[in-house]
């Protein structure tokens, strides 16, 4: 997942960093010591992992890299190894983009530009080091660092010019950059065209026989046990507020016939306030929540007493009914006043002591009973309940996944900390713990057979072969209709969208993917012409038909075009100066006479990357990366005689 991204956006993500000038990782840059968790082998291996003209990449900087992008990705599941970040190509195109950040570099040294020590200084100023929690210039921090002795004025003030010229060398081939009115208009009306697709997902068939399956439940027989099951004791210090006589008052005059409606205007805090409370048309059924419930048994007319929830009252009255046409089902009209009833922070903060009073009181006599009663609160004690209970017996059933939760890892005759839910302070102690019950093979083979599905259908193998069945449909046949009944073996399950914009795309009722790529695929196409493959974040693939597209209206270019037409303008800018420059960059590298030679030192990548074997040979994979061993001559340099910045009096 990660790495797709990176993939589609790391044209972006180089050059918008570029063209900022990076000036706000110059001293991380000077001041870094080298990289946690490097190898200590790879400290014997010298030399850059690549030379630019006569300018080196260093070993660490590439380092650098690649912890970041290995950090990145550890937030979205299991960090990838190097030899990982290599075999997928990551390592390559990190590798790739500091050659081409370093090409700028030395095309901008060519160009000669110069600049004053103030303009560096000035530079020097806003980076994050010296501003404050608002962004503006902290002279004290200035004044601190300036003053401090050893710092490497010569050394940051070259860095510093360097950027700039880097700057002011990409400003410049970017300059011929323009944007057309047309190109305006047109991303205007893609952004604001609504489509209407259907689609079907081709998954093909997983095919597991009994041995399979069994083999599976074996390597994972933890897996399919029956948990620990728990009995606890707890005491409760409520954290519920008394109930406002607002709310008895307001029950007493709607029920002397006050008009209900106004009542909720003037004093429900409810979101349907300023509509009377009005809570539209509800279908009376099973489907009730708890605090609904009431509703059934409401007359029409009638007002309801006071419904407690969660820190607050609710007052229902049923306004008229009907049957719904279609189904018969019952339906009534429904107002409702809600008034919220909490404790101060003064009130939460005295209960919380309380709970920790008792917990520390029940520790020291090892006994939860004797403390509560001192305390004068009550004692209850639960049924047996494990991580997949829903309820537990007898704790309100709000707060019975919170306790579940904070319980399931106290062992037998241990307390918990205090547990917080939004009804009460919990002091509570595991008194019997049962030992997991493993789960014979029968009772859960479809549980097995679902996993093991899921775990071949992750697979790399499968995801190859999904891809070459969706490419083969896509030659074989021309509607969504027609994928069933070539392939009556594929597993094919169609859908349709609600209408959607390529901003606008609500993603928990609607497929996981991109809703440009869809508005790529269908834009040119007219209704029931099928296209895709379409792969979703998932790794899903789909092919989708146009039901309908509709342009914006005329109120909307009349209107809205107006308002958005600089915030594209400005967009569409920045992607044609990337463009640009990443066009200038490629000129400069492939340019025969006067071009910028770059060397690079595989035998360094490989030692870097983890290619090589416990003698340090490299390996198989290392084999096919190094192309040459022929290390390219180290460079050094010598910074410029700048001197160091003055303190700043001002």
């Amino acid at each position: 997942m990660f790495q797709d991204w990176l993939r589609r956006n790391r044209r972006i993500i180089f050059w918008t960093t570029l063209i900022l000038i990076i000036i706000p990782f110059v001293f991380a840059e000077l001041f870094m010591s080298a990289p946690r968790g490097v190898p200590s082998e790879l400290e014997e291996i010298t030399g850059p992992v690549a030379v630019v003209g006569d300018v080196p990449i260093s070993r660490e900087m590439f380092q650098r890299r690649l912890y970041q992008v290995v950090e990145q990705q550890a937030q979205w599941g299991e960090p990838p190894s190097f030899e990982e970040l290599a075999r997928t190509g990551v390592a390559d195109r990190i590798l790739e983009d500091l050659i081409d950040q370093t090409v700028l570099q030395v095309e901008a040294e060519r160009s000669g530009f110069t600049f004053h020590r103030e303009y560096l200084a000035e530079l020097l100023r806003q980076d994050p080091t010296f501003q404050d929690e608002h962004g503006r210039f902290d002279v004290q921090r200035w004044n601190e660092v300036v003053q401090q002795p050893g710092v490497p004025w010569d050394a940051l003030y070259a860095e510093v010019q360097e950027q700039a010229r880097m700057s002011m060398a990409a400003q410049r081939a970017m300059a011929s950059a323009r944007v057309l009115e047309s190109e305006i208009r047109e991303e205007f009306e893609k952004a604001h065209t609504q489509l209407e697709v259907r689609h079907a997902t081709v998954e093909p068939p997983v095919d597991l026989d009994d041995e399979e399956l069994q083999a599976y439940y074996e390597d994972n027989l933890d897996r399919y046990q029956r948990p620990p099951q728990r009995r606890a004791e707890y005491a409760a210090i409520s954290l519920r507020p008394e109930r406002p006589d607002l709310v008895d008052e307001l029950v007493e005059r709607a029920r002397d016939d006050e008009d209900f409606a106004e009542l909720a205007r003037e004093y429900s805090d409810g979101p349907a306030a300023e509509e009377g409370g009005d809570l539209g048309w509800i279908r009376i059924d099973d489907g009730l929540p708890p605090h609904r419930e009431i509703l059934e048994h409401l007359e029409v007319g009638e007002v309801s007493d006071p419904v407690e929830r969660t820190n607050a009252y609710t007052i229902y009255r049923v306004e008229e009914e009907r049957e719904d046409e279609e189904t018969g089902a019952l339906e009534r009209r429904v107002r409702a006043i809600e008034i919220v009833a909490e404790l101060s922070e003064e009130e939460r903060a005295e209960r919380r002591a309380q709970a920790e009073e008792l917990l520390e009181a029940a520790r020291e006599a090892s006994e939860l009973e004797i403390a509560a009663e001192e305390a004068g609160v009550e004692v209850e004690t639960t049924e047996l309940f494990s991580r997949e209970s829903t309820m537990i017996e007898p704790a309100p059933a709000e707060d019975a996944t919170v306790l579940r939760s904070r319980l399931d890892a106290v062992t037998e005759g241990e307390f918990a900390d205090v547990i917080s839910t939004p009804r009460n302070y919990y002091v509570a102690r595991v008194i019997e713990v049962t030992e997991p019950e493993q789960r014979p093979f029968d009772e859960v083979a479809d549980e097995v057979r679902a996993d093991l599905e899921q775990e071949k259908r992750a697979s790399e193998e499968y995801l190859e072969d999904a891809m070459e069945l969706a490419l083969e449909i896509a030659q074989a046949v021309d509607s969504l209709d027609q994928i069933a009944e070539e392939y009556p073996d594929v597993e094919v399950e169609f859908g349709e969208t609600q209408p959607f914009t390529v901003d606008d795309y609500d993603y928990a009722d609607g497929v996981l993917w991109n809703p440009r790529e869809v508005y790529r695929a269908v834009a040119d196409l007219e209704p029931g012409v099928m296209a895709g493959p379409i792969t979703d974040f998932m790794g899903n693939l789909y092919f989708v038909e146009l039901i309908e597209r509709t342009p914006p209206t005329e109120e909307q270019w009349a209107e809205v075009y107006p308002e958005e037409r600089e915030e594209i303008r400005e967009r569409l800018l920045m992607a044609r100066r990337q463009e640009v420059l990443e066009d200038y960059v490629l000129d400069l590298k492939m340019r025969p006479a006067d071009g910028i030679p770059i060397m690079r030192n595989h035998l360094v990548l490989a030692h870097v990357l983890g290619l090589t074997d416990e003698e340090g040979e490299l390996t198989e994979a290392g084999q096919e990366l190094m192309e040459t061993v022929d290390a390219p001559p180290a460079v050094e340099h010598e910074p410029g005689e700048l001197g160091a910045p003055v303190a700043d009096h001002g």
